[in-house]
């Protein structure tokens, strides 16, 4: 298949799950504002509620229009942010079917002008990525931090544009591929998400074009060497209006503080009263609560519970994740409960004693063997006390994983 320029705006995606809503009208209404006759896709992964409309523009793609046979289990085995990175490569396939170019982004976005830069490169390039910064970061101790960048990633993925092509083909299959399994943060193995894998893009896929403009993708990861400045009522940075900013962090109910992913006391940036970065913030935070932030964010995860209401917490996901791909199928829906159910094999004790759940759970806290490192002979039930009694509290999963004495 060969590639075709964009010759118009490209439409504009993001993944949310359905309490993020408010995120995806703003980005939503947003794109559509500053790119009139596109077309901008939400695919909610865990459904809207009944009668809730997406947004003015916005059209709802559902988890069944990606026919993935495998969604249950990437449901299961990832958490709402993991699913939604995961499924990125499948919901981009499935637009570039439907459109010439796409350019995905993240929900906590707000676009503030048209992607001229984008669209003029999309003309020669299948794929657009962006850098995290463009700049050395000051090694002053401070976050931010050039180490950081290390374990997340060269290119920041809350943006990419793709345009019809064999290559962007190639780079969803292949990126796909490694999502199936590796959609998650783990930075011994390299791993964050679906970010780091964008590394190898450069290197693999030779027409990739990198976007080094610095009014795209501006976010706290790189206001060390962008200044923003307000002037009749643009954002403005090195004399040009953003394009968008990235919100990556910034809670709407919290606004005095810029990203909960840097501390506070060491964050390189502070958010002063009366600066531009404080008005862009109450913007972004006033949109919000028009569009239904309070509200919205109470809504359920749909995937958060077993069918029979017992919560799904992470250390369960892990062990779901650490089976092979033959034991999961012998299990089918991962969300069902009875006897040759998941659930019920992740909590039934074993021959020595210890269900493969509290198998898990003593693997990953060098301190338990420490404290019973008899676990299967006579520190078995001091271990079963302190799972039933220390370890829902201090690891948050169910008491009713662990088997009642007796």
């Amino acid at each position: 298949m060969s590639r075709s320029p964009a010759r118009k705006p490209p439409a504009g995606c993001t993944v949310v799950s359905r309490n993020f809503l408010s995120y995806a009208r703003i980005v939503g209404e947003s794109y559509l504002q500053h790119h009139p006759g596109s077309r901008f896709y939400a695919l909610v992964v865990d459904r809207l509620p009944e009668g809730v409309e997406a947004g003015y523009g916005i059209d709802v793609v559902e988890p069944r229009e990606l026919d993935l046979p495998y969604f249950d289990e990437l449901a299961f085995k990832y958490d709402v942010v993991e699913l939604s990175t995961a499924l990125k490569p499948t919901l981009l396939a499935l637009l570039l079917d439907r459109e010439d170019a796409i350019v995905y982004l993240d929900p906590d976005i707000l676009v503030l002008r048209r992607f001229d830069e984008a669209i003029q490169l999309l003309e020669s390039a299948p794929i657009v990525v962006t850098p995290h910064s463009l700049s050395p970061i000051p090694c002053d101790g401070l976050r931010p931090s050039e180490e950081g960048m290390l374990h997340t990633g060269a290119y920041n993925l809350g943006f990419l544009g793709l345009c019809g092509s064999d290559e962007a083909t190639k780079l969803l299959d292949w990126w796909g591929l490694r999502l199936r399994e590796s959609s998650r943060i783990d930075y011994a193995a390299g791993l964050f998400y679906d970010q780091k894998w964008f590394d190898l893009v450069p290197s693999y896929f030779a027409e990739a074009a990198i976007l080094r403009d610095p009014t795209y993708n501006v976010a706290y990861w790189n206001l060390h060497e962008r200044m923003l400045e307000r002037r009749d009522g643009s954002f403005l940075v090195g004399g040009r209006r953003i394009a968008f900013y990235h919100f990556s962090g910034y809670d709407p109910a919290r606004p005095e503080t810029l990203s909960q992913r840097v501390p506070e006391d060491r964050a390189r940036t502070q958010v002063e009263p009366g600066t531009p970065l404080a008005d862009l913030l109450s913007l972004y935070t006033g949109l919000h609560m028009r569009r239904g932030f309070p509200s919205c964010r109470e809504w359920s995860y749909d995937f958060a519970c077993f069918e029979d209401g017992t919560r799904v917490d992470g250390l369960l996901r892990r062990v779901y994740l650490d089976l092979d791909d033959e034991t999961r199928t012998r299990f089918g829906n991962p969300f069902a409960v009875g006897p040759d159910s998941f659930l019920e094999w992740a909590r039934q004790p074993s021959a020595d004693g210890l269900s493969p759940f509290l198998e898990y759970v003593y693997g990953i806290r060098s301190d338990l063997s420490a404290a019973f490192p008899d676990v299967r002979g006579h520190d078995r039930e001091a271990y079963l006390l302190w799972a039933r009694t220390h370890g829902p509290r201090e690891l948050g999963y169910e008491p009713c994983l662990v088997p009642a004495p007796g």
